[in-house]
């Protein structure tokens, strides 16, 4: 019995680390710029396999005891072969989401429910694999074969040169800072008298401040999905929210990681997660986001109401920072591409201690947030006076002030481990926020205006861009990407629909820029140029 059992966890463990290593040949093929050198191939291939294989030992064992219920001494097992290969093409696709949901995430509900169904799929197997029969050795034989033709194409796989072009030499290590929900006005380097933003007025005195920026949409998906493709929300296919970053569409990260770069992702968003694209390119993802259990139940919504509980917004910028140090600290030595997603001013306003009271004159400042009887948020017509409505003003400024501080944090750690003068910093928002002008309080998705399209643009890359310049030129989001990769030596790929931003810093001239702003929600589209005198110009219309 215990070597029957001992030949069930086998078979399984034999199957699975089979179907992990054919897995790993599909996503080396497809996906070349995640494995740049033939080391990092093998390695890939040889830790796939061992997952799987030890998920298989593992559903082996627990499923022994199935397979000597289901183990018969008949001698018919008709269409033995075709059944085994049906059980591999199932646990082949199983493996995929063991890799993709479970084994490279934290332990969930959809994880459990995974594991079950490759544990039924593992019983499957094992009675398959039981009922080979020795006078079906020659079966046998061929279906032990699958695993070595697979060992044989991996190894072909990983072996063969590298597809993609390296870092060109003396090219930066590059850190893109994306604060969400920022509108450029409430930086004191904006202009904002409250002193809200001391680390990221520090990076403008060092860099270069793009005065007149413009995101591409209202929403984060949209602005996201233009900074890393440098197309505009149209040509990108993503629109709206929910949308889909597809696949054949080139991503900053994906540009940078086959020319060499180690790419790096710290995100709190919710919707800039792989189940919308946004996982592409990166060498390392790692999702921020985690409210507890309680805060998302319906009697923490209930305390919250009747204001017996204050708001948790189950993410914070000092998370992000920390994730973001620690993979400096491991890229010291290579080229480096790391994004870190700040998303701490999006409403609700609920910065930590002592930052909730550092614009109060006196006690805590009060959020207003009213809700509709749906339980929608208010966020047209709110009843509020001057004075409530500069309380929630100032904690708007503190999430700010919270943001800021820890991107200093972020900077310190860059000048600590001596990488400052040799990587390009880049700062923007994703979007603004309607703090009540045209009649929208505390939100961003309904409108074209200033409020929510003009965000902040500021560039530092010490001994190569100047100190402290001011470019009036009008920019876009979309012009980020092409900037990045011009500054890093690489060529952009020419359906990128914005423009390399370096011109402008050597005080070039440069005709015909202007930003373009579309809004997927409404089919509202929005042009806005700056003229030569100054003055601007708006046009909207329905689109299509």
């Amino acid at each position: 019995m215990v070597s029957l059992a001992a030949r069930a966890a086998g078979w399984t463990a034999f199957w699975f680390g089979t179907f992990g290593l054919a897995n790993g040949i599909e996503q080396v093929l497809l996906y070349p710029y995640w494995y740049p050198s033939a080391p990092d191939r093998f390695a890939y291939l040889i830790v796939l396999f061992a997952v799987y294989a030890a998920a298989g030992l593992a559903a082996g064992v627990g499923t022994a005891c199935v397979a000597l219920l289901l183990a018969r001494r008949d001698r018919a097992a008709p269409g033995a072969a075709s059944l085994a290969g049906l059980a591999a093409a199932f646990v082949f696709w199983a493996g995929f989401w063991i890799h993709r949901d479970f084994v490279a995430r934290s332990f969930s509900a959809r994880g459990l429910a995974v594991t079950l169904a490759l544990a039924c799929a593992g019983a499957v197997c094992i009675r398959i694999a039981l009922r080979l029969e020795p006078a079906r050795a020659r079966t046998g034989r061929a279906l032990a074969a699958v695993p070595a033709v697979f060992l044989l194409i991996g190894l072909a796989v990983a072996a063969r040169g590298s597809s993609g072009t390296r870092a060109p030499e003396g090219g930066p290590n590059i850190l893109l800072l994306v604060i969400d929900t920022l509108r450029a006005d409430r930086l004191s380097c904006y202009g904002n008298p409250r002193p809200a933003s001391g680390a990221i007025d520090r990076l403008a005195r060092d860099g270069v401040l793009f005065a007149e920026t413009i995101a591409p949409a209202p929403l984060t998906q949209p602005s996201v999905a233009t900074i890393l493709t440098g197309l505009y929300p149209a040509a990108a296919g993503v629109v709206n929210h929910p949308n889909r970053l597809e696949e054949g569409r080139s991503t900053l990260a994906e540009i940078l990681c086959e020319a060499g770069y180690r790419t790096a992702f710290a995100n709190p968003h919710p919707l800039l997660t792989p189940a919308w694209g946004f996982d592409r390119g990166w060498d390392e993802y790692r999702y921020l986001h985690k409210p507890s259990r309680f805060e998302a139940s319906l009697l923490a919504d209930l305390l919250r109401r009747l204001r017996l509980r204050d708001l948790r917004a189950g993410y914070q910028a000092d998370t992000v920072t920390d994730f973001a140090i620690d993979v400096l600290s491991r890229n010291r030595s290579e080229p480096f591409f790391l994004y870190a997603h700040y998303l701490d001013p999006h409403f609700p306003y609920v910065p930590p201690r002592p930052f909730d009271r550092l614009f109060a004159d006196a006690g805590k400042p009060r959020l207003l947030d009213e809700r509709l009887p749906d339980g929608r948020r208010r966020i047209f017509s709110i009843d509020a006076s001057p004075g409530e409505m500069e309380e929630t003003v100032a904690l708007y400024d503190a999430e700010i002030a919270f943001t800021s501080r820890e991107v200093g944090r972020l900077l310190s750690a860059l000048d600590r481990l001596g990488l400052s003068d040799r990587t390009l910093v880049a700062l923007t928002a994703d979007h603004g926020e309607s703090l009540g002008e045209q009649g929208l309080f505390f939100a961003h998705t309904h409108y074209l205006y200033d409020p929510t399209q003009h965000v902040p643009l500021i560039l530092r890359f010490p001994n190569r861009f100047p100190r402290g310049k001011i470019i009036e030129a009008q920019a876009g989001l979309a012009d980020l990407a092409p900037t990045l990769l011009d500054a890093a030596g690489i060529r952009a790929p020419e359906e990128m629909e914005g423009q390399s931003l370096l011109p402008l810093l050597r005080g070039e001239e440069t005709e015909g820029r202007f930003a373009f702003a579309e809004n997927g929600e409404r089919s509202l589209e929005a042009a806005r140029r700056r003229t030569r005198d100054g003055s601007s110009r708006g046009t909207r219309g329905s689109g299509a």
